[in-house]
């Protein structure tokens, strides 16, 4: 894996890297990262920790020749009719250039960090916007990862390394999923915020920094202090302000722009001809909740101009129509039960989901496959049904 990782890189400087491996070493890590990888994920690892690595990789990167689509940004702020997302935007705007912590919080997928590079590109920082994903961070290298490492300061530490703070002075650093930060790389980052300095590994002293933190969260963060997953202290560090982003489907009067906005960003991307959405489409798109929230509305309209005949305005296609269907059919919860019967049936699906659960030792992907129902469902029937940890 190191040497494909070498050859690739040498092949070209820009490529990123993730290396998926089952070796639990350091010096093997902190090897590949060295030689470029942006990521180092153990076997077994969780999806969750994957997409964020692959979300990261392909987020756009200043100065890339071969940069990913163009981030939302604050172009769809005047066209926002959503009294939530006019209440995040103007926020936005009042706390941008002030020194402020910022939380973000708001369901997978609302666009937590393209409000993170709004506040950074309004903020008149002159340093760098560094983007972490913290649920992809190995647990034994996040030290290092944040906060840097000297050379030699453990075995296989063969050269200095800048941490993600360090490259972020100046500027600002975005922790996305902030929640899934260790207790113990809690305690080092309120410190670092508390003294604007930090402590790389093997260090003989501290370093200062000025770096403005903006934090996000797909989970109830305050619930997760009152839990005593998350510190308290740290918290508040964090959330010196709090923007609450709302899921798509409570903003649906944004979503035919939202439509239009992503369709041009693909023709422009392509360097094809802007292409109208036909009513019709927008009036099916309307019809679904969306609980991917606005990503699976950016992928389902990407596919959309890839699929779409060319010429006029872009029409329902059969198979995108179906798929809309099934997928309002499948992934929308079930609705509460009423009385008598129906109340002993969301007990006996309860029962199946949890004898499927236990049967295949709490992995929900198989007990999806026992079920015969999508992983994705069996996800929403857990959270539901309160069996979600």
């Amino acid at each position: 894996g190191l040497e494909v990782l070498r050859r690739l890189r040498a092949l070209d400087p820009a490529a990123r890297v993730i290396i998926l491996t089952a070796s639990d070493q350091v010096e093997q890590a902190v090897d590949a990262l060295r030689a470029g990888a942006i990521h180092y994920i153990r076997k077994p690892f969780r999806s969750a920790d994957l997409r964020a690595a692959v979300e990261e990789a392909l987020a756009p990167r200043a100065g890339d020749p071969r940069r990913a689509e163009p981030a939302v940004d604050d172009a769809l702020a005047p066209v926002s009719r959503s009294p939530a997302m006019r209440a995040a935007y103007d926020l936005v705007e009042r706390v941008a250039a002030k020194s402020v912590n910022v939380l973000i919080q708001g369901p997978t997928g609302s666009g937590k960090e393209q409000v993170a590079r709004m506040l950074h590109d309004k903020s008149g920082r002159a340093g760098p916007l560094v983007a972490v994903s913290c649920p992809a961070i190995p647990s034994t290298l996040a030290e290092s990862v944040l906060f840097g490492h000297e050379k030699g300061a453990f075995t296989g530490a063969a050269a200095r390394q800048v941490g993600k703070l360090a490259q972020a002075d100046g500027g600002t650093i975005f922790l996305d999923e902030v929640a899934d930060l260790s207790p113990e790389i809690q305690v080092k980052l309120l410190r670092a915020l508390q003294e604007r300095e930090i402590e790389p590994v093997g260090a003989a002293r501290p370093v200062k920094i000025d770096v403005r933190l903006i934090a996000a969260s797909s989970r109830d963060l305050r619930a997760a202090v009152e839990a005593g997953r998350f510190r308290e202290d740290l918290f508040y560090r964090l959330a010196d302000v709090s923007i609450a982003l709302p899921p798509l489907k409570s903003r649906l009067e944004d979503l035919p722009e939202l439509a239009r906005v992503f369709a041009r960003e693909y023709a422009a991307h392509h360097g094809e001809p802007e292409r109208d959405l036909a009513p019709e489409l927008l009036a099916r798109l309307a019809a679904y909740d969306w609980p991917g929230n606005v990503r699976e509305l950016r992928s389902f309209i990407r596919r959309l101009m890839i699929m779409a005949p060319q010429g006029g305005p872009v029409p329902v296609d059969a198979a995108l129509d179906q798929y809309l269907r099934d997928a309002a059919k499948t992934d929308r919860p079930a609705p509460a039960p009423a009385a008598g019967a129906a109340t002993s049936l969301v007990e006996q699906e309860v029962e199946m989901i949890k004898r499927a659960l236990a049967e295949n030792d709490q992995n929900v992907t198989r007990a999806a496959k026992v079920l015969q129902i999508g992983r994705a469902t069996l996800y929403r029937k857990m959270k539901l049904y309160g069996l979600a940890s």
